[in-house]
């Protein structure tokens, strides 16, 4: 389902990821752990586009991900969030959590313009 291979990404003179790989299996639940600085956000933000990396490849059910744009990637189901407890601050907590529905949601004129509030 998810193919990791050979990921390489530098900042700089610092390498965050080094040639990782991993599968993850279709059903498999898969946990990334390490300490701060161990590479865990820069290969999540490699999977979803956020970055590009250097070298390797990344493959979900046979796509290549890194041949898409960013919210191709959401089409696909693959989404993230972001360790921002308010990113929009004059919405509700509702409000922030449906916020990214526009990724699934094709809103359409009419119903749009009589939805009730």
């Amino acid at each position: 389902m998810l193919e990791i291979s050979n990921v390489v990404m530098r900042f700089g003179g610092v390498t965050a990821l080094d040639r990782v790989g991993f599968t993850v299996a279709d059903n498999e639940i898969c946990g990334l752990i390490g300490p701060n600085g161990a590479g865990k956000t820069s290969l999540f933000n490699c999977i979803t586009r956020i970055y590009r990396p250097e070298e390797g490849s990344v493959h979900f059910n046979g796509q290549d991900l890194l041949s898409l744009r960013r919210h191709q990637v959401v089409r696909h189901g693959i989404v993230r969030t972001f360790q921002n407890l308010a990113l929009f601050p004059s919405l509700s907590v509702l409000e922030n959590t449906v916020i990214g529905a526009h990724s699934v949601n094709t809103p359409r004129l009419v119903p749009s313009m009589v939805a009730r509030p």
